[in-house]
C-alpha cells in the first residue's frame, strides 16, 4: 500500500504519542532519518552568514549543522542497540523501508524502540 507523506507523518505522530517520548525524541528521529539519506557529511552552506568563530565552527549554519550531526549520530548509536525488530519497525516509519517477509506489529515495536532511543539520548546528553 502506497501512503502518502501526510499518512506516514500522521502515523508517526500517532506512535511517538502512544510512546509518551517528549518532543525531542521525533525531532531527533526526522534529523537522523535526513541525516541517513544524505550519504555523506556535509558542513555548511554555500550561503553561510558568517558571523563568529567558534570551536572550530565558522558561522551559525555550521553550529546548527554540527548540532544536527550530534543527535543524529546519537540516535544512530542508540539504533544499533535495538533489537533487530524494532530497528525494522523503525525503519519502516521513519526510512520507509518495507517489511517483506513476515508481518510485525510495527506499531508496538516502535513505541518500545522509541522509548530506548529516549534513554540512550538522555544517556548521550542530547536529551
Amino acid at each position: 500500500m502506497i501512503q502518502t507523506f501526510d499518512q506516514i507523518r500522521e502515523w508517526q505522530d500517532r506512535v511517538l504519542l502512544l510512546s509518551g517520548v517528549p518532543p525531542i525524541v521525533g525531532i531527533s528521529m526526522d534529523k537522523w532519518a535526513l541525516w541517513m539519506r544524505k550519504g555523506s557529511a556535509v558542513r555548511g552552506y554555500p550561503t553561510g552568514s558568517k558571523g563568529f568563530v567558534f570551536w572550530g565552527v565558522n558561522c551559525f549554519d555550521d553550529c546548527e549543522e554540527e548540532a544536527d550531526s550530534i543527535a543524529s549520530r546519537a540516535v544512530d548509536g542508540t539504533m544499533r542497540g535495538l533489537e533487530m525488530n524494532e530497528r525494522a519497525a523503525l525503519g519502516v516509519l521513519w526510512l520507509g523501508h518495507s517489511i517483506v517477509f513476515r508481518r510485525l506489529d510495527v506499531d508496538a515495536l516502535a513505541v518500545e524502540g522509541l522509548k530506548k532511543i529516549h534513554a540512550g539520548l538522555i544517556l548521550r546528553g542530547v536529551a
